[in-house]
């Protein structure tokens, strides 16, 4: 039973010493990366392009045309109907 005790305290231990080198690695990356600054005249361009064409897509709508559905009426014929006429033209 002590040995069990003993593999569960190693093993928690090894999960805590990779959580601490992990924690540590992130946090000295995010303080490098935080450190990265775009030059003004490109941080300019930047918004300026994005800013046109998020006024773009807002103006324009959708990208894709929405299609229209034909709809019967009482007035058109059934499409058997018009087979049926078409076959009889032809023969």
């Amino acid at each position: 039973m002590v040995v069990l005790a003993g593999g569960w305290l190693v093993w928690a231990l090894l999960a805590t010493a990779v959580a601490v080198r992990l924690y540590t690695a992130i946090a000295r990356l995010m303080r490098w990366l935080a450190s990265i600054h775009l030059p003004r005249s490109l941080q300019a361009l930047t918004a300026a392009i994005l800013g046109a064409s998020a006024i773009a897509a807002t103006a324009t709508g959708t990208a894709h045309a929405t299609p229209t559905h034909a709809t019967a009426t009482a007035y058109d014929p059934a499409p058997e109907a018009l087979a049926v006429d078409l076959w009889r033209r032809l023969v």
